[in-house]
């Protein structure tokens, strides 16, 4: 019986402590008080990003689709050809790292092709952040990949890969 349980508790365990991880990284991101900005204002500021970026399903412009980008693996949209830099810059668009990107592009990511200035203003910024939250993916996006160790079996110790896929 206990391993029945045990069993049952580790495959919820091993589903739930990754979703719970990704969600303390968005949900708790300490640059998201910084990105409470109004998404009214931050449409206005997107303006300047709609000659490179698009917000609609399925397309790509000069620039990656942006519809669900908050929470998003930089680098892993796919049908978009991204350099080697945003590839391997291993790092989640959470409101503190679009800031920081948004501030300076070149900076935070040496040798990614972004061409467009900085936006400069911290107010732009964080009013464009809190606009691009306000849109979602309806293609489920797979957000988190984690080696998870699992006793599934017994005496089964060795690491797997493990893949979550939820609709951003």
């Amino acid at each position: 019986m206990l391993g029945r349980i045990s069993k049952t508790a580790n495959r919820i365990g091993v589903v739930l402590l990754p979703a719970m991880l990704v969600a303390s990284v968005i949900l708790f991101d300490p640059g998201a008080a910084s990105a409470a900005g109004d998404p009214a204002q931050g449409k206005k500021v997107f303006k300047k990003c709609k000659a490179c970026h698009l917000l609609k399903p399925g397309r790509n412009k000069l620039g990656p689709l942006l519809l669900g980008v908050v929470g998003r693996n930089a680098g892993t949209l796919k049908n978009f050809k991204y350099s080697g830099a945003m590839r391997n810059a291993h790092i989640v668009w959470t409101a503190d790292n679009l800031d920081k990107f948004l501030a300076d592009p070149r900076r935070f990511i040496p040798g990614n092709r972004m061409t467009a200035a900085a936006v400069r203003r911290e107010k732009d910024r964080a009013n464009l952040i809190a606009f691009l939250s306000t849109f979602v993916t309806p293609v489920a996006q797979t957000v988190v990949t984690t080696t998870a160790t699992t006793t599934a079996a017994a005496g089964d110790r060795a690491p797997r890969r493990l893949s979550i896929t939820y609709p951003m």
